[in-house]
């Protein structure tokens, strides 16, 4: 969503985009910030995930990976600039061991939370607990 957003304040033409894209095509990025191979992980297996699941294709995200992508997901540096952060208040757990955080619970499997903690409600009816009305709320704006 953030990126939507940014992409369409800028309003470039085509052109411009595909010379922009051709001129950095055999450039390394590496992003801005803290961790950055951490967090060139979270967004290879983040848009994985986003290909995958409306695909119906099941992706099992190995354990060390997604220990990886869900620290980077919920550090709060990244949290703001993504938007603001959305995990005041609640602890997250995956269903096979990873935690973090203080307050009402939201478990999952890695997969559905490095979704919702990527920004993406698509995998919100993956989670349960007491901690996911307020990552609703959150994440969608409406408490349903």
């Amino acid at each position: 969503r953030v990126m939507d957003e940014r992409a369409r304040a800028e309003r470039r033409p085509n052109d411009e985009l595909v010379a922009v894209l051709r001129a950095n095509a055999d450039t390394r990025f590496v992003p801005p910030g803290p961790k950055p191979h951490a967090r060139m992980l979270a967004d290879v297996v983040a848009h994985g995930l986003d290909i995958a699941r409306p695909l119906g294709i099941g992706v099992t995200v190995p354990t060390a990976h997604a220990e990886v992508v869900l620290s980077v997901l919920t550090y709060r540096w990244m949290q703001r600039f993504y938007g603001g952060v959305i995990t005041d208040g609640l602890s997250f757990a995956v269903t096979d061991g990873w935690r973090w955080g203080d307050g009402a619970e939201v478990t999952g499997s890695s997969g559905a939370l490095i979704t919702v903690l990527g920004r993406r409600s698509g995998a919100m009816d993956e989670l349960s607990g007491a901690g996911v009305p307020l990552l609703r709320e959150r994440l969608t704006g409406t408490a349903g």
